[in-house]
């Protein structure tokens, strides 16, 4: 069953589909996907593959029902896109019965092929037409990458006409990517011509989607040739990836080094004021994390001012909450009623024995929040399991905290440890 027809266009996507496991046989399944499937193509697949599995239900033999309604439940949908092939989307003849599946695809003599790195190549194009002056043809093919390649922030970005955004994270992207080295060249050529225009659009870019998901060597490497440029915007966004890498890299001691010598230099820079923050957190120094945020939140502005009340409420779960954390989370919620603030306050309000409280907070989290294929975030997933204890559902508590997983760069904010704490209470009774 679910055999790739040479010939077919589905041909690419059926062995995409039968790719799932990173072995061998999967390794072979991608070669045929693919026109030069190498280790990176194979790496950043399996990366997407271990994303989609991640908090989902084992569902044995799912791989090839998948494929076979792929194969025979499927429509496909055709459009030229010279010179790189066509844009091929396949679509399930009952809606939700596979994701929708869209990609380049072009003819080869051994059958229908997904060109691989054909996103950077286009985003590299793009750049190019963008400096023959083309707009039209950029727009064309950056509307393209979007459907190929999908990001939230970047579709809304293309819907909204923000092009500075848009096109600063295909720069990223072909930067990062595995593009020819005279396309890399271009994108951080381009990088450094356009940064000053681009503003605070191209550091959330640039910080953002297009590397977030990158090996973490790749973005240091990257991080260090920007910090190197001779523009500002791009210098100082080099130097926050390079800061960040080494949070990621559980390397918080270095972090905390840097952050100190670069607010001494721009002691005002919010960036650095902030990480100086969550690195405290990731030391573990939760007091002196807290009592930062509460210092800059008395001289911060209205946007500012809830996200630094949230942070000092949400380190006090750390330690022990008190009434001044439970004043912060309010002010928080009634400044800027969202997901986050939302959830902080039911943490604070179960902490403190007030689970009437925290039961209404935690109410309006799950109506303001929204999630992606990995389920509820680890906090969502925190407050779930303290309202469950407090209902006596200990074993649906348990499942939760167990759900709730060990970060790999060894923080000590990871909420993981306050889920062990909890489990170690609950063994305890």
């Amino acid at each position: 069953p679910c055999r790739a027809t040479p010939g077919d266009r589905k041909e690419p996507f059926i062995h995409i589909a039968r790719a799932t496991g990173d072995d061998p046989a999967g390794e072979a399944e991608l070669k045929a996907a693919y026109d030069s499937a190498d280790d990176d193509t194979r790496r950043a697949f399996m990366q997407g593959v271990r994303a989609a599995q991640h908090g989902a239900p084992a569902v044995p033999g799912a791989e090839l029902i998948f494929c076979d309604a792929l194969d025979g439940a499927s429509k496909v949908h055709v459009e030229p896109f010279a010179p790189y092939g066509e844009i091929v989307q396949i679509e399930p003849e009952m809606p939700g019965l596979f994701p929708t599946m869209t990609d380049v695809v072009t003819k080869t003599k051994d059958g229908y092929r997904i060109p691989a790195h054909i996103e950077a190549r286009i985003a590299a194009d793009g750049l190019d037409a963008l400096d023959a002056g083309d707009a039209a043809k950029a727009a064309t093919l950056f509307r393209a990458l979007t459907r190929i390649n999908p990001s939230d922030a970047v579709k809304s970005a293309v819907e909204h006409g923000e092009w500075t955004t848009t096109i600063a994270y295909w720069a990223a992207y072909v930067a990062t990517h595995d593009a020819t080295s005279q396309a890399k060249a271009k994108a951080l050529a381009w990088i450094d011509k356009h940064a000053a225009a681009a503003d605070n659009a191209w550091e959330a870019a640039f910080i953002g989607d297009a590397t977030s998901k990158e090996p973490v060597d790749k973005r240091t490497a990257l991080a260090r040739t920007l910090a190197s440029s001779s523009v500002p915007d791009v210098h100082r966004s080099g130097l926050y990836m390079l800061a960040q890498a080494l949070r990621d890299r559980g390397k918080f001691e270095e972090a905390s080094e840097m952050v100190a010598a670069e607010l001494k230099k721009t002691p005002d820079d919010p960036w650095w004021q902030r990480t100086e923050i969550n690195v405290d957190a990731d030391l573990g120094q939760f007091a002196k994390a807290r009592a930062l945020s509460v210092s800059r939140a008395a001289l911060a502005d209205k946007t500012r001012l809830p996200g630094l009340l949230n942070n000092a409420a949400w380190f006090s779960i750390y330690d022990k909450a008190d009434d001044a954390a439970l004043q912060q989370a309010e002010r928080a919620a009634q400044l800027r009623a969202d997901g986050p603030t939302l959830n902080t306050l039911a943490a604070v309000d179960a902490s403190l024995g007030r689970f009437d409280d925290a039961a209404s907070a935690f109410h309006r989290e799950a109506q303001s929040e929204t999630f992606d294929e990995k389920g509820p975030h680890a906090g969502y997933r925190f407050v779930r399991a303290r309202l469950e204890e407090a209902l006596g559902y200990r074993d649906a508590a348990r499942a939760d905290y167990d759900k709730i997983t060990k970060s790999e760069s060894g923080t000590q904010a990871d909420v993981w440890h306050l889920a062990q704490k909890r489990l170690q209470a609950l063994a305890a009774r």
